[in-house]
């Protein structure tokens, strides 16, 4: 996916509430969780939470593959694409475009590096909960975009945002008991976002 609506996450985001941890439709409130995140994308959901540094994070090996100290995710996604083997470099990028993509971006074209800090081993990754990250960075990019929103750009799980409203439409469509049930107070009302 290299782009998506940015006026549908907007919106979304518009309707997500970071105290309660709920997306607001008409229909009735989306919680998010750590269950719902691993249902809709499969990160994992491990036993071992994630802490990564805040700040400038050092240059790496990991920076060696690259021209540039401006990485866009374009480069990273060339460098998988070129790679020849499962290697520390291909792991990294990996989950430096799942990090950035699904969790948390930066304001501007290029990656933010705070996976770069990752204290785990690369190979043993199923076990952390990246579902739990998820959830937080959610919340704190949302508090943090919000204070200012007429200025700033959203640097939070968007894409992540617009899915869950896919998966919400479809869900009701296909069968209104089904899983999504278990994270709404329904009605079985059209699926649209309320907007403060």
């Amino acid at each position: 996916m290299d782009t998506y609506q940015h006026r549908l996450g907007y919106k979304i985001l518009d309707s997500f509430c970071s105290e309660t941890c709920q997306i607001r439709l008409k229909a009735g409130d989306v919680l998010i969780t750590d269950d719902l995140v691993h249902k809709i994308i499969g990160l994992p959901l491990g036993d071992r939470d994630i802490e990564l540094k805040e700040g400038k994070i050092a240059k790496t090996d990991w920076d060696k593959q690259y021209d540039s100290t401006s990485i866009s995710p374009g480069m990273i996604r060339t460098a998988i694409q070129k790679s020849k083997r499962a290697d520390n470099n291909f792991k990294m990028n990996f989950l430096m475009l799942v990090y950035n993509f699904f969790i948390e971006a930066n304001q501007n074209r290029f990656v933010t590096r705070k996976m770069l800090s990752f204290p785990g081993s690369l190979d043993e990754c199923g076990n952390y909960n990246w579902c739990k990250l998820l959830v937080e960075k959610l919340r704190k990019t949302h508090d943090f975009w919000a204070r200012k929103k007429h200025i700033r750009n959203f640097a939070g799980p968007l894409a992540f945002l617009i899915m869950i409203m896919c998966y919400v439409s479809l869900d009701s469509m296909l069968s209104p008991d089904n899983y999504i049930q278990q994270y709404m107070n329904c009605k079985k009302e059209e699926f649209s976002c309320e907007s403060d």
